[in-house]
């Protein structure tokens, strides 16, 4: 298998996971197009992270602004892998 394969695999079951637990009762999942993320119900106390982070199509402009925006959330973020980040 292609290390490029087992990215791919990793990314979009971690996506899969994160998307399953917004699922559960005392969670909500809410997806802009751009990013989802996972976040408790009010008065529930668990973690909150975005995930399924799709900017390939937005111009370099948008792209900046949306990484800025996504940061500026100062939540746990899947920015997901790319075999350019790891090492080999």
């Amino acid at each position: 298998m292609e290390r490029s394969e087992i990215y791919k695999h990793i990314n979009d079951s971690a996506n899969y996971y994160l998307r399953l637990l917004g699922d559960a009762v005392h969670m909500e999942y809410t997806d802009n197009g751009v990013y989802a993320k996972i976040r408790p119900i009010t008065g529930e106390k668990i973690g909150t992270s975005v995930f399924n982070i799709r900017v390939e199509h937005l111009s370099d402009a948008e792209l900046q602004q949306r990484v800025e925006e996504i940061k500026g959330l100062d939540l746990h973020t899947w920015w997901g892998i790319s075999s350019d980040q790891a090492d080999g």
